[in-house]
Order: structure tokens, then sequence, then C-alpha cells
């Protein structure tokens, strides 16, 4: 297979950035039904995706149950769904996932050899039974037989009332995620911000997270991929107002000062979920409720241009 993914459409009339954007590479989308809610991940074998997506619960009136969270907004429910990929790469299939919930599972990242999957989630943790008031890092294993395990919490990088999330594991078993425990940059109004954390594994044991400084900034960093040698790193960043991407590489075992990635305005969404083809020839990334991607060495040569 040359590429992961085949697409079915080509969305121009969406392109409205500032940049010269005539010059980049034409962003397509993946499928025509598939909706995602924030985030998707490719299994390694390039077979299946899977996704977090609105997930509605009836009310004895018949209504939809909606999850309040960020003051006075809602948010719909979501939980996880694996897709099967067809012959020419597009999903098909739709599951729920055997051990999702209703507790607002998202976020799913798999990993490099396809037998651990990781989640955001606020279902109770361990030694409660109530939902929990901020997001966590679960993940499920598959056994032998291909059947996932009931998910498990991420003790090592998880800590009580503070927030941990969008986590990925790097090829040699490490993992980056994200959250505002404490020895995360201030915010500038006395508070932790966002920040990207690594918890490196050695001798078969997580050790303490360690803040990722060079990337990490006044604002929020949020959803991330790294590529399988791990020294290219796309996330997001995020204030107030908008959402951003930004994108840094390792050199001489340091990351550089991150530059951004000049693909925003796409039609008044946000750029969410970043993520990679197995084959990492692709950027994909989640587009309002669409899946868009562009050719990754593309990509990132016209925005060195800039």
């Amino acid at each position: 297979m040359e590429k992961l993914v085949m697409f079915v459409a080509i969305i121009g009339s969406v392109f409205q950035s500032q940049k010269v954007l005539s010059q980049h590479p034409q962003f397509k989308v993946l499928g025509d039904s598939i909706k995602v809610y924030n985030a998707f991940t490719f299994s390694p074998d390039g077979r299946k995706m899977f996704t977090s997506e609105p997930h509605r619960i009836k009310n004895p009136d018949g209504g939809g149950l909606l999850l309040p969270r960020w003051g006075s907004r809602n948010r719909p429910w979501v939980t996880l769904y694996q897709y099967d990929l067809d012959d020419n790469s597009l999903p098909i299939n739709r599951n729920k996932l055997p051990f999702a919930n209703d507790s607002l599972d998202s976020s799913p990242h798999i990993n490099f050899s396809g037998d651990r999957i990781y989640f955001n989630s606020r279902r109770p943790i361990p030694g409660s039974t109530e939902l929990d008031g901020v997001m966590h890092v679960w993940y499920s294993e598959k056994d032998a037989s291909g059947n996932w395990s009931d998910p498990k919490y991420f003790e090592e990088i998880n800590r009580k009332n503070y927030y941990s999330s969008y986590a990925q594991e790097l090829g040699d078993g490490s993992v980056m995620f994200q959250s505002n425990i404490p020895g995360s940059v201030d915010d500038g109004q006395g508070k932790p911000s966002q920040d990207l954390w690594m918890s490196i594994q050695k001798d078969g044991r997580y050790q303490p997270p360690v803040n990722v400084e060079n990337l990490n900034s006044t604002i929020h960093e949020d959803q991330l991929v790294i590529n399988r040698n791990g020294d290219l790193i796309i996330f997001t960043r995020y204030d107030e107002k908008e959402m951003y991407l930004f994108y840094s590489t390792k050199k001489i075992g340091e990351w550089t000062e991150p530059v951004e990635l000049f693909i925003t305005d796409q039609g008044g969404f946000k750029e969410q979920s970043p993520r990679l083809t197995i084959d990492e020839s692709n950027f994909c990334f989640a587009h309002g409720l669409l899946v868009m991607c562009a050719p990754l060495e593309e990509l990132l040569k016209m925005n060195s241009k800039y």
C-alpha cells in the first residue's frame, strides 16, 4: 500500500488563510460519511480507524443527555468507536469499542505496535464511584486473541484534581502527554497552563513525568502527534480565542523552538487531533467533523518559506 489513505473529495473553496494557500498542498477529506467529534487514530496495519464521536443517551423524556462542561457551555456525551478501512482505505463498519462507556471517553491514540490504545476519560478513578471532575489518561491493551482489556487508569502520569490527557506512546515505550500538574508554566494569571510532559520508560517502569520545557509556553499546549523516530512533533496551542498548530524537530537531543504550521482558517473550524498516517507520508487533522489530510513533506516544505 503506497499510502494509507485514499481520499474522496477535495475542498478547495474552504481555503481562506491570509497565507498564500495556492502554494500549499491540497487538503483532502477522508471518507464522505465519517463524523469525528474531536479525535481519531489509525491502527498500525492500516486496516482500522478509531474515533471519538457523540453518543446520545436518552432521558426519560426522550431527549439527549448533555454533560455541562467549561462554565455555561454544554458538550454532548462522546465515546469511542472503531471503523474497518476498506481496500481504498475508507472507513466502513462503525462499531462502538467494547470497553467504551458513556463517561466521556474521547481522543483515542493507538501505539505503534497496535496493542495499546490510550484515551481521555472522566470515568470514576480507582477508589471512587463518581465521575471525575477532570480528564485523566486511561488505556486498554489487546491480548493475543485480539480482544481489548478492561480500561486501566494510567496511575504513573495521572494526578487527582489535575488534567492529564492526549497521551501518545513513543517508539521506545515512553509516553508524552498534556497536563497542568505542578511544574507547568505559569499562564500569567497565577495558574498553571496546560503543558507537554514526558514519562520515560526505564527497565519496564514509567519514570516521574518531566516538563518538556522547550515546547511549552504561557498559553496552553494540547493535542499532539510524534513520528516513529521521535524527532518530529506536531501539536496544538490554544488561547481563549483560537487554536493553532505548531511543529518542532529534535536536533542533538533537544527540541527546536516550535514554529506555527500555517494551515489555519480553513472555513472557521479549529484544527484538532493532529495525526500522521501510518507510513507518515500524510498529515491529518480534524476540521469540524471532518478528517482532512495533506502530504507531510510538501506541507513542511511550503511552511518553511514563511
